[in-house]
């Protein structure tokens, strides 16, 4: 027994280091330095790192990375953490396995994206579609499509909040520096998702070389 309770006192510390962790990277988020990068290649980067959790919880990976996008302006190192942490999410929620669907395209109007999807901005408590700024013609996605429990509506809003987390023993803490990470991009990061049937992650940057 008492090798039990000593398991689960290591467990937890481990837990509250990752925490305190995190909770360094938002009290003094580093400057971001931006160069060109190609998204598929960042994003499959990015994915060498979650290949073992895939392979343990029997989930199957579909990449649909788009070749020939143009490269944008991006810190890369911050990028590929937004897209692990929405990885992991995903997985998080993938208790029986299934497939998780990752893919790249250029969205020349958010006219082509659904009008359920919540967004982290001024428009994230209502379901509305975000205005294409002005100075930016187009937007680079990522799109991460899980076969998960999903996430009810009313806690939709939420996920992208401090310290909200859905998961036993999640921090709440990766999705929120994810959101704070693409708003320094200037993009825009969002879920489509229904209690039962999975979710949808939305990250856009600007298609920009400036």
């Amino acid at each position: 027994e008492l090798d039990v309770i000593l398991k689960r006192v290591f467990r937890e510390i481990n837990r509250l280091d990752n925490a305190v962790e995190k909770l360094h990277v938002l009290a003094s988020p580093k400057k971001l330095t931006f160069n060109l990068h190609s998204i598929s290649e960042v994003v499959e980067d990015s994915l060498f790192f979650i290949q073992k959790p895939l392979q343990s919880r029997k989930i199957r990976l579909i990449k649909r990375l788009k070749k020939g996008l143009n490269p944008i302006m991006m810190d890369r190192d911050a990028i590929q953490q937004v897209v692990i942490n929405v990885m992991i999410n995903a997985m998080n929620s993938m208790r029986k396995g299934g497939d998780l669907t990752v893919e790249t395209a250029l969205f020349e109007s958010t006219d082509v994206l659904e009008p359920e999807i919540m967004w982290h901005n001024s428009d994230f408590y209502r379901n509305s579609r975000p205005e294409l700024k002005k100075d930016v013609p187009s937007y680079v996605a990522i799109v991460v499509a899980d076969e998960g429990i999903g996430i009810p509506q009313t806690v939709g809003p939420k996920i992208f909040e401090a310290f909200f987390s859905t998961f036993r023993g999640g921090t709440g803490l990766g999705l929120y520096i994810s959101a704070r990470i693409i708003e320094q991009h200037h993009g825009m990061i969002g879920v489509r998702s229904q209690k039962g049937k999975g979710s949808v992650f939305y990250i856009l940057l600007p298609d920009r070389k400036e």
